[in-house]
């Protein structure tokens, strides 16, 4: 009884973790935030638009999505692939 009430807080998270990033995990997506992506490209830059008056704010993090998650997705994938 003890050793299963000293996994459960375990199991508990491993749950969570998996229940969030299912998405990541079962359907070999990649967290990435392409709507960033916008900021960084004419006409879109500079396109007043009603919620963005000025045009959609400048955010640099667009970029480390293709730079880094994608790189990083396909290194992973091959590590396993190849032990």
């Amino acid at each position: 009884m003890k050793r299963i009430a000293a996994l459960l807080p375990i199991l508990l998270f491993l749950f969570v973790t998996i229940f969030i990033f299912r998405q990541y995990i079962f359907f070999h997506k990649v967290p990435f935030a392409g709507n960033l992506l916008v900021s960084f490209y004419e006409p879109w830059k500079s396109y007043p638009r009603p919620d963005y008056p000025n045009g959609p704010a400048n955010k640099p993090i667009g970029f480390d999505s293709l730079r880094i998650f994608y790189p990083l997705r396909s290194l992973t994938i091959d590590s396993f692939r190849h032990f």
